[in-house]
């Protein structure tokens, strides 16, 4: 699958609201009807809906999207677990209604597909969708039945138009999604499970003859680390690093898991065929001083950056701590910690991310091997 892009619309009445989806019951197709235009325009288009004035005498546009898609890339402008204002209306279909309840926006994610200038879906554009909502539907355990169009939710109107035009695209385009979600693979490989700091990731391995192979995108979200597709090389980059055994399957990147490890310093242990792949962070103690409290901390091997753990982090300050099982992410004082994640069943964030929270300065002492926070 392509990289996401990321371009987020910060939180406004009119294109992001900010709300939290109430369920994750479906995907919902659409097509720009901006005839040439590529995925960054939608994504700018929704950013620009922002400046409107809800008090002037001008009538206001309320729309977006989660995603939008064309030939070439993939940009997201709202997060998975908010809603986007991309299949509002005043009446739905019966179907609609029955499975994705009384305010679809609530309960969904659209993805935006972009037109060539003669108005067709390109089969780029169209197999890039796929693999998005293959990813989604893999991620978030979306229901597999539930792909919608635009029209299947109003019921009265013309979008994705190509489709309208021709159901057997919208059909094709299932299939096409269901191929991801259930690859082929050779007699000789098995699928197993792959584990972070002994959790499994949402996506599976390969066992491919005395290797393991680790998907990469499921990875590179759970470890926190940057990862795409380059078509030059038809390889995947992992932390930066070219992926040399890297493969495609269904949309899928995958690379021989030691490979994968040694990209994100990281231990990994595979008792071979169908066990369970496991990855663990390598880690090394050092001491957090917060207030004049010594907390847990640790510099990570991945990238040599030193993090704290979160709870005592607030504790030691006299801050709020919060989780979001939604995104995974702590938070202090209300402010969700981008640079979370858990290891050994704790929340652990990026000292420097935590002192600029609470406000404090930040300095490393070598000698004593210790992190201090503090007013000065």
């Amino acid at each position: 699958m392509l990289a996401i892009t990321e371009m987020m619309i910060p939180v406004n009445p009119f294109s992001r609201p900010g709300i939290k989806l109430k369920a994750r019951k479906g995907l919902v197709m659409h097509y720009t009807a901006s005839r040439g235009a590529p995925a960054v325009n939608i994504a700018k288009y929704f950013a620009g809906l922002q400046f409107q004035h809800e008090n002037d005498s001008d009538d206001d546009t309320y729309a977006s999207a989660q995603y939008s898609v064309d030939r070439k890339s993939i940009y997201r402008v709202i997060p998975d677990y908010e809603m986007a204002y991309h299949c509002g209306s005043k009446t739905y279909t019966a179907e609609a209604l029955n499975h994705l309840g009384s305010y679809p926006n609530n309960s969904t994610i659209g993805i935006e597909m972009c037109i060539e200038k003669d108005g067709s879906i390109h089969e780029e554009t169209f197999q890039n969708a796929a693999d998005l909502a293959a990813y989604l539907i893999t991620t978030y355990a979306f229901p597999e039945s539930e792909i919608w169009t635009h029209k299947g939710v109003v019921g009265w109107k013309d979008c994705p138009l190509p489709w309208v035009q021709k159901p057997s695209e919208y059909e094709r385009f299932k299939k096409e999604v269901n191929a991801r979600l259930h690859p082929v693979i050779a007699p000789s490989e098995y699928r197993i499970d792959v584990k972070y700091n002994g959790t499994a990731l949402a996506e599976k391995g390969i066992s491919r003859g005395t290797d393991s192979y680790t998907p990469l995108r499921a990875i590179a979200e759970r470890s926190r680390t940057s990862v795409n597709w380059d078509p030059k090389l038809n390889k995947g980059i992992l932390n930066s690093k070219v992926m040399d055994s890297s493969f495609v399957i269904n949309g899928v990147g995958y690379a021989k898991s030691t490979e994968v490890a040694a990209a994100l310093g990281l231990n990994v242990k595979w008792g071979g065929k169908d066990s369970a792949v496991g990855f663990d962070e390598i880690v090394h103690e050092c001491n957090v001083v917060i207030g004049g409290k010594t907390v847990k901390g640790f510099i990570r091997q991945a990238n040599s950056n030193s993090y704290v753990a979160v709870r005592d982090a607030g504790d030691a300050a006299g801050a709020t701590v919060g989780w979001d099982q939604e995104t995974l992410l702590s938070s202090l004082n209300g402010t969700a910690l981008q640079t979370t994640f858990v290891y050994q069943e704790v929340g652990y964030a990026h000292t420097r991310e935590v002192a600029a929270i609470l406000g404090l300065n930040i300095k490393w002492d070598g000698a004593t091997n210790t992190v201090k926070l503090t007013k000065e």
